[in-house]
């Protein structure tokens, strides 16, 4: 895939999950950010973490992987906030459990 379509999708996504945190009054594990116009994300709680880059560049392959399992932690616990188990074969599937989460009958 063209990395600036997996990047435009990687925004979306995070767009989409902070507006459904905004709306449930929600702290996620990893905190969100841009610096630049690029999406970054590092611990809530952990005073000093690193950032971790949420775009996919030709020089950040595995940082940008580590990222995408932190997004998909986060999806995960915000499915978990709403009572929906995610098992954790399926943690990787971003879309599939962002929708899940947003389908939850008790969303709320």
């Amino acid at each position: 895939y063209d990395r600036d379509a997996i990047n435009t999708t990687i925004e979306n996504v995070i767009h989409m999950m902070t507006l459904v945190t905004c709306y449930l009054g929600i702290k996620l594990p990893y905190d969100t950010f841009t610096r630049q116009s690029r999406y970054y994300i590092q611990a809530a709680t952990t005073a000093g973490s690193k950032r971790t880059p949420l775009f996919l560049s030709e020089n950040n392959l595995m940082l940008f992987a580590a990222g995408l399992g932190y997004l998909n932690y986060n999806i995960a616990y915000l499915c978990h906030s709403q009572g929906i188990h995610i098992p954790l074969e399926n943690v990787a599937n971003t879309l599939e459990n962002l929708l899940a989460c947003c389908e939850a009958p008790n969303l709320g």
